[in-house]
C-alpha cells in the first residue's frame, strides 16, 4: 500500500470490507469532466461496491485502490510527466486476499505539505517545501508535457515511478495498451497554488457535509435497483 493520511478512516490504497454498514468517510470525492467517449475504461477508485466474496455479501471500500476481477481493464495513471497504462486484471493467487482489487496509481512518496512547505496567514515561511515551481516545470518540460495549472504538491517528485510499481504487481495485472499524455492541468492556469489550496480545502468541506447523505443515496439506489447493482459489480470487458 502506499500512503496514509491521519484522521482519514481508510488508508490511501486501503480496501475494507463492510457486512452490513459502511463509513462514509473512507469513500473520496472526485468531479469528472465530460467528454464525448468512443470507448470507456473506467478508473472508480474512493467508490464502494456490492459485491459478493465468500459467499458473503458486502460492501466494499476501494481508497485509492480500483476493482480487478479477472478479465476486468482498468487506466493507471502515471504522474504529470509520466507514461499512463491501461491494464486487465488476470486470475492470480492474491485476488481473494485483496478482494479483487488493484492501484489506481503510482502512490506518494511525499506528502502534500511536505512538497510544498508550510505557511503562515501573513505569508511567512513556517517550514519550507521540498519542491519548487522550477523543479516541476522543468520535469515536464523535459517530458513533453504542457502543465496547464498545479500545485508542486502534485508535482512527479511527490510520486512512485509508475513502471517500478506496476513491476511489483507482475503476475496480477497485464499492461494493454501505454499512454503518453501532452497536456496535463489540476487547477484552472489563473488558480496559483495557494488559491487551489483554498478551492480544495473548501470543496473538501462541502463534500464532507453532504457525505452521510450522498451515502446513504447511493446504498438505497444499489439496495433498490438490483440492475444497476449488478452492472456495477460485474468485471467490466
Amino acid at each position: 500500500m502506499t500512503a496514509s493520511h491521519k484522521g482519514y478512516a481508510v488508508p490511501i490504497g486501503g480496501v475494507v470490507a463492510y457486512e452490513d454498514k459502511i463509513s462514509p468517510s473512507g469513500v473520496g470525492y472526485d468531479k469528472i469532466l465530460g467528454a464525448r467517449a468512443i470507448e470507456e475504461v473506467h478508473n472508480h477508485y474512493n467508490f464502494a461496491w456490492r459485491e459478493e466474496h465468500d459467499g458473503r455479501m458486502l460492501w466494499v471500500v476501494r481508497k485509492g485502490a480500483t476493482p480487478a476481477f479477472p478479465g476486468q481493464r482498468g487506466f493507471v495513471d502515471g504522474s504529470m510527466g509520466e507514461l499512463s497504462v491501461i491494464i486487465e486484471s488476470v486470475e492470480n493467487q492474491w485476488g481473494a486476499q485483496s478482494l479483487r482489487s488493484t492501484i489506481h496509481g503510482g502512490g506518494r512518496v511525499m506528502g502534500r505539505m511536505e512538497a510544498k512547505g508550510k505557511y503562515g496567514k501573513t505569508g511567512e515561511v513556517k517550514r519550507a517545501g521540498k519542491v519548487t515551481q522550477q523543479m516541476m516545470d522543468e520535469w515536464v518540460r523535459q517530458a513533453g508535457v504542457t502543465l496547464r495549472g498545479a500545485g508542486v504538491d502534485e508535482s512527479p517528485h511527490c510520486y512512485n515511478r509508475l513502471p517500478e510499481v506496476l513491476a511489483e504487481h507482475e503476475g496480477m495485472i497485464r499492461v494493454l495498451h501505454t499512454l503518453r499524455a501532452t497536456t496535463r492541468g489540476h487547477c484552472a492556469p489563473e488558480c496559483g497554488d495557494e488559491q487551489a489550496g483554498v478551492n480544495r480545502s473548501s470543496a473538501f468541506a462541502r463534500a464532507k457535509r453532504q457525505s452521510f447523505r450522498v451515502r446513504c443515496e447511493s446504498r438505497e439506489l444499489l439496495e433498490t435497483e438490483p440492475a444497476k447493482r449488478d452492472a456495477l459489480a460485474k468485471p467490466v470487458r
